[in-house]
């Protein structure tokens, strides 16, 4: 494979160790990269370990460690790459919201910058050449199909598009090799899950309409509303009378059982937010129960495609997420979580401004790269 050519469409984001982004860091690709691998494997019933809490070693490894490498096992490629330019972060708003600077300050720092542009990523295989080259291809063509690469990509960053002419055969054999190498062992739930996850393409049918719910007009080559139009899904997930979940009854008897100063934070609607965008218990408790989590739905920044603007919304859905000891499992209707989004979308924009893509998951996205 060698040389991949790629072209941003959000603004894409690798961070230093004083939280900036000044430069491509290929360990926060890799590290992206490797997210991706380790949800891919358990959506075929194999062995990823988190490797924030790892066993893996020498040759005991899972087997996504077989291809990025844990102690006493190298990785089996090298990557390099050139390209791509700071840029200056300048996020709008919602008019009907309000500003969420203190949340951008806080989770980029003052006067951010991130990385934008076409880029070369060299692929240097270390074992196995072109097994690895064809896995690697397959990987990199279904992270631009569904999602986005590097960090904060739950924020908007990270949306990509392959340049360069893939083989349908590399991607296809790349499939096939990464199928077979999978040992078929179980995961833990909590962790990512390609059979979950999901992606659809949102088109903005009428730009100038759209525009005018926001501060400032959209018209460049991509303007950042990652963050704004995540928020208002969260805050409009929190008013559902009849959340998208299967076991509900239970839920409210357990929000009904939390006492002191956090009840307030305990309906079911405001609970299911938080299971889907993300934790905002942290501030609250100091407990280490209270960990924090990831959202579990992202939105991508908009983007310009040809003379079309467009965002993605895409994630996981798992039929069933366990954070909170106070709350324990909640089960999810996926289908009713994909109809919350559309519909507070359009009852917020318009039902004429928006055109919402087909709905995919695991294996129908798999399909998709495949083609």
């Amino acid at each position: 494979m060698g040389e991949i050519k790629i072209r941003t469409l959000t603004p894409l984001w690798t961070g230093d160790v004083d939280r900036e982004c000044k430069s491509i860091k290929e360990t926060g690709i890799i590290g992206s990269l490797r997210w991706w691998y380790e949800a891919l494997v358990r959506g075929l019933g194999g062995y990823a370990c988190d490797p924030t809490n790892s066993t893996c070693e020498g040759k005991n490894h899972c087997d996504a460690c077989e291809l990025f490498g844990c102690t006493g096992w190298g990785r089996r490629f090298r990557l390099e790459i050139e390209g791509l330019s700071p840029v200056p972060l300048n996020f709008i708003n919602l008019k009907s919201m309000p500003t969420l600077d203190w949340w951008i300050n806080r989770t980029l720092g003052k006067n951010p910058n991130s990385l934008y542009g076409e880029a070369k990523l060299e692929i240097i295989p270390l074992r196995d050449g072109t097994n690895t080259e064809n896995v690697l291809a397959f990987l990199l063509k279904t992270v631009s199909i569904v999602g986005g690469m590097g960090a904060k990509t739950q924020n908007g960053f990270g949306i990509f598009e392959i340049t360069s002419e893939l083989e349908e055969t590399k991607i296809e054999e790349g499939y096939e090799i990464f199928q077979n190498s999978i040992k078929k062992l179980n995961s833990s739930s909590n962790l990512p899950n390609f059979n979950n996850f999901f992606k659809f393409d949102v088109e903005i049918r009428d730009i100038r309409e759209f525009s005018k719910k926001w501060t400032k007009e959209i018209k460049d080559s991509y303007t950042l509303t990652g963050f704004a139009l995540k928020y208002l899904l969260r805050t409009e997930f929190k008013k559902i009378n009849e959340p998208p979940i299967i076991n509900l009854s239970d839920i409210r008897k357990r929000c009904n059982q939390v006492r002191g100063g956090v009840k307030r934070k305990y309906t079911p609607s405001k609970v299911v937010a938080r299971y889907l965008f993300g934790s905002d218990l942290e501030s609250d408790f100091k407990a280490e129960v209270w960990s924090k989590w990831a959202s579990r739905i992202n939105v991508s920044h908009i983007f310009k495609s040809n003379s079309d603007f467009f965002f993605k919304i895409w994630g996981e859905i798992p039929q069933s997420l366990n954070y909170d000891p106070n709350i324990g499992e909640v089960m999810f209707n996926r289908e009713k979580v994909i109809n919350h989004i559309r519909g507070i979308l359009e009852n917020y924009f318009g039902t004429d401004v928006l055109d919402f893509e087909e709905v995919k998951f695991g294996k129908e996205l798999i399909k998709e790269v495949l083609k």
